[in-house]
């Protein structure tokens, strides 16, 4: 394992290098905690509509307050519903993180992730309860990859 990893990245690229394992750790794997203000500064929005689909929008704000609201391992899940990974990568999604709404979906079905462009679609939810029972049993009942 030790000599494969090394024909990628060369021990004496390391020794001078002066990471820490720990940091090494992180520029592999990204940031095991999800931030939520992070997320909510750096992503983007779609819809056809966006003077309509705007920050008041009971969708975006109910998302937020969704993923403030859920447990660290939860926060993760919903991101690897999202991105295809539990983990923020030290330098930011590339696809930016997106949320888009989900015109013409019914109301209160599940939201849908499309991983390769680190986007989800929220349809209009009936209540902030019910976006977290469908959010949750999305993210719980869905089989994922995982590059490891």
């Amino acid at each position: 394992m030790h000599q494969s990893f090394h024909e990628l990245v060369p021990l004496s690229l390391l020794r001078t290098s002066g990471l820490t394992a720990h940091e090494l750790g992180l520029l592999l794997n990204g940031q095991p905690d999800v931030d939520v203000d992070t997320l909510r500064a750096h992503a983007i929005y779609q819809s056809s509509d966006l003077t309509s689909f705007n920050e008041e929008h009971p969708s975006r704000v109910w998302f937020w307050q969704m993923l403030l609201e859920l447990p660290a391992e939860d926060k993760q899940l919903v991101l690897q519903f999202i991105t295809g990974s539990a983990r923020v990568p030290l330098d930011g999604f590339e696809p930016p993180l997106t949320i888009t709404e989900g015109e013409g979906m019914e109301q209160d079905s599940l939201p849908r992730a499309h991983t390769c462009f680190n986007q989800v679609v929220i349809p209009s939810y009936s209540s902030f309860h019910k976006m977290c029972d469908r959010f949750t049993f999305a993210v719980k009942n869905t089989a994922t990859f995982e590059m490891a």
